[in-house]
């Protein structure tokens, strides 16, 4: 095998014949479908992009969300409510993005239409503002959203991407956000790493990584996870997360489970996951599960 990529922004994990290229949402994905996994691999495997109305609301939630931070931190509402009017105008564009791009691919649920979507995603940035649960601008210095970074741990090279990294401006503590959208509240500790892998891979490459490009001494005591849980009906819920050892060792395994998945070819589908649907995988037109079925 030759060096490795890791992207955390993309659920993809593509091989060839000299490289493989792994990403951190790709991780989990393995977990989901052994069968998606290498259609995402596989050269020449068509892809179509399908979604439905859960992942383009959330798409477009978090497109606002990631606006209030970089343009209106200190006032997310605005005088007549003309920052908040501009935030409800990029969930409008963001979501019928979602719709050009998927086509006739889009998949609405009886009682479903792209108007109340629309209307939804709306609803839920103004629970997150009006309710108080964004992190305001005099207790919460933003660093950057959508940060990318790139490492190399070895011959392994890792690329990944962060939702947003804040400061607090009292304490000094780093705070590595996600903004998640579900149907419904959290269960409890689903936000574990033993059920998901995202922070940890956070803090195995990129805090590391940060902290030498900035200067800043690598204290794991002074960075801490959140995800920020919307629901479609808006509650709000953010949990909150510090890093272990055993959390970074979990990582690790993972890594290596993908690597042998790929070098041996072992790829095991799973019709019975919830996420099999022509909503949530963008291969089911040929997929011998889905619309392929015979």
């Amino acid at each position: 095998m030759g060096e490795s990529l890791i992207d955390l922004r993309d659920v993809r994990l593509r091989v060839s014949d000299d490289e493989w290229v792994a990403r951190q949402s790709g991780l989990g994905q393995l977990d989901i479908c052994g069968l998606r996994f290498q259609f995402d691999q596989d050269a020449g495997v068509a892809k179509q992009y399908h979604t439905g109305s859960a992942r383009a609301i959330g798409t477009a939630y978090h497109a606002a969300v990631e606006t209030l931070y970089n343009e209106y931190h200190e006032d997310p509402i605005g005088v007549g409510h003309e920052n908040l009017g501009a935030l409800a105008a990029v969930i409008d564009d963001a979501y019928m993005e979602e719709v050009r791009l998927a086509g006739d691919r889009f998949h609405l649920d009886e009682g479903e239409d792209h108007g109340t979507n629309r209307a939804k995603a709306r609803e839920m940035l103004v629970s997150y503002v009006e309710g108080g649960h964004y992190l305001p601008a005099d207790e919460w210095e933003l660093i950057g959203t959508e940060i990318t970074f790139w490492d190399e741990v070895g011959v392994q090279k890792v690329k990944g991407t962060i939702d947003s990294l804040f400061r607090n401006r009292s304490t000094g503590t780093y705070r590595i956000e996600d903004h998640k959208t579900a149907g419904r509240m959290w269960p409890k500790l689903k936000e574990s790493p033993r059920k998901n892998v995202q922070a940890p891979f956070y803090f195995a490459f990129f805090v590391p990584a940060w902290c030498e490009a900035n200067g800043v001494a690598l204290d794991y005591n002074q960075w801490e996870w959140t995800y920020g849980v919307m629901t479609y009906a808006g509650k709000f819920d953010r949990r909150i997360g510090t890093p272990r050892q055993w959390h970074l060792d979990l990582v690790t395994w993972k890594l290596q489970k993908a690597q042998m998945t790929v070098e041996q070819r072992l790829y095991w589908p799973n019709p019975s996951s919830n996420l099999c649907s022509a909503k949530y995988c963008d291969h089911w037109d040929v997929c011998p599960f889905g619309a392929a079925a015979t």
